[in-house]
C-alpha cells in the first residue's frame, strides 16, 4: 500500500527538486520515535499508533465523503441537464464525479467558512494540475474586491486565483453571472 511504501522501501514520490521530499505519514511517525528517544520506545509506539488512527479514521470519513459526494454530483448534473457549469447548494466532494463527466467544465458552491460562493474550475486528472477544462480570463487572475469587481463587471466579485482555477464571489447569483461570462467567452 502507498501509505507504507517508504517503510517497504519503495518510494511513490521521488523528489522533483533534489533534498526536497514529499512528507508522508513514515516521516511523522519516524519524528515521534526520534523524540521520544530509545528510553521510551513504548511511550513512542503508542503515540504514534493514536496519531496514525485519527488518519486511518480521516481515511475512512473521507472516503464515505467521496462516495456521497459522487452520488449527490451525479443526481445534480442530471437534474440540470448535463450543465456546463454545476451548481451545487451545499458544499460536498465534488471532484471526482465531476473529472468523470467531461461536459461540466466549472463547479460553483458554497463556502464552508462564510457566506461567499467558490467558482472552482474542473480537471480531467485530479493527481495533475494544469488540466483544467477551462481558466479565468488570465486580467481576472490576482485580483480581488474593487478591482476585480471593476475588470469583471461583477459588482459582487470577491477574488480570483492568480492561476485561474478558482474565484470567490458574494452571491449565489453573482457566482452563475460569473461561470455564465466564462463558459459563453470559452476562456
Amino acid at each position: 500500500m502507498s501509505v507504507d511504501a517508504l517503510d517497504n522501501g519503495v518510494n511513490i514520490n521521488p523528489p522533483q527538486i533534489s533534498g526536497i521530499n514529499t512528507y508522508s505519514l513514515h516521516h511523522i511517525l519516524s519524528a515521534i520515535n526520534s523524540a521520544y528517544g530509545e528510553e521510551n520506545r513504548d511511550a513512542a509506539f503508542s503515540k504514534a499508533l493514536e496519531i496514525a488512527s485519527l488518519v486511518i479514521s480521516g481515511e475512512i470519513k473521507k472516503a464515505e465523503a467521496k462516495i456521497e459526494g459522487e452520488r449527490f454530483v451525479n443526481e445534480q448534473i442530471e437534474l440540470q441537464g448535463k450543465p456546463d457549469f454545476l451548481v451545487l447548494d451545499k458544499y460536498t466532494a465534488w471532484e471526482s464525479a465531476v473529472s468523470k463527466n467531461k461536459k461540466v467544465k466549472l463547479v460553483i458552491f458554497p463556502d464552508s467558512f462564510s457566506t461567499n460562493w467558490c467558482l472552482q474550475v474542473a480537471r480531467d486528472d485530479l493527481e495533475v494540475f494544469g488540466n483544467d477544462r477551462i481558466n479565468f480570463p488570465h486580467n481576472w487572475r490576482g485580483l480581488s474586491d474593487h478591482e476585480l469587481a471593476l475588470t469583471t463587471q461583477i459588482p459582487d466579485a470577491v477574488f480570483c486565483h492568480a492561476s485561474g482555477f478558482y474565484a470567490v464571489v458574494k452571491t449565489k447569483q453573482a457566482a452563475i453571472t460569473m461561470a455564465s461570462k466564462v463558459i459563453r467567452e470559452g476562456l
